[in-house]
């Protein structure tokens, strides 16, 4: 898989970002994984994501309060077409459950992350799929140093976004509603330069790779 680089560019902002100026690049390497688990009344499947197909926008702002970093334009977007279900009608029901004809993507924006003591966080995500978004509290863990990992699980009920389970879908007997996100990225940050500026809303920082 090809890596996916990705600058931020944090310049100064009327939403009391403060003056920033850096360009920070990262890296996704190829070893992350993304994928969809569900279940169904005889098995369960399995839909893994090719991380070629992921998207990052390339304009970030981020703003760290305590413990909190709240984001802004921290978008992923994952084309659906990067699902590969194991089989040709398996992915063509795959397709047809989130509407890809008509909506070719889905979207995750990260909102906010609270830091814990246990290396894990809190993330506030919202979650687009079909046109229709939903926002999720997903618990990740955290590890390495230069190298970071992210890790988590979500499950999420696919009715919320309006899909509906396709009967015998994947040769099988009726989906459950409720299927299964997990991620395992690993991210390799580069910086370049920096510029901080202290304010009395508190102290602004760049990107600094939780």
């Amino acid at each position: 898989m090809k890596k996916i680089f990705c600058s931020f560019f944090l310049l100064s902002a009327a939403l009391s970002f403060g003056q920033v100026e850096k360009i920070s690049k990262i890296e996704i390497l190829p070893e992350s994984s993304i994928s969809i688990y569900g279940d169904a009344k005889v098995t369960a499947f399995t839909c893994l994501f090719d991380i070629d197909h992921l998207e990052i926008s390339e304009s970030i702002l981020m703003r760290k309060r305590d413990s909190q970093y709240l984001f802004k334009n921290a978008d992923l977007t994952l084309e659906n077409r990067g699902f590969d279900c194991g089989r040709k009608g398996r992915n063509e029901d795959f397709h047809k459950m989130v509407r890809t004809k008509r909506y070719p993507e889905m979207r995750l924006t990260l909102k906010k992350a609270v830091l814990k003591a246990d290396n894990t966080a809190n993330a506030i995500v919202e979650i687009q799929i079909a046109g229709t978004k939903q926002t999720y509290k997903v618990p990740v863990e955290i590890s390495g140093n230069e190298i970071r990992r992210y890790r988590g699980r979500l499950k999420l009920n696919i009715r919320k976004f309006g899909l509906k389970p396709i009967k015998k879908m994947f040769g099988l007997i009726r989906v459950q509603d409720i299927i299964e996100i997990r991620f395992d990225l690993k991210i390799k940050y580069r910086h370049e330069t920096a510029a901080l500026e202290n304010r009395s809303s508190g102290r602004e920082i760049l990107f600094s790779g939780i």
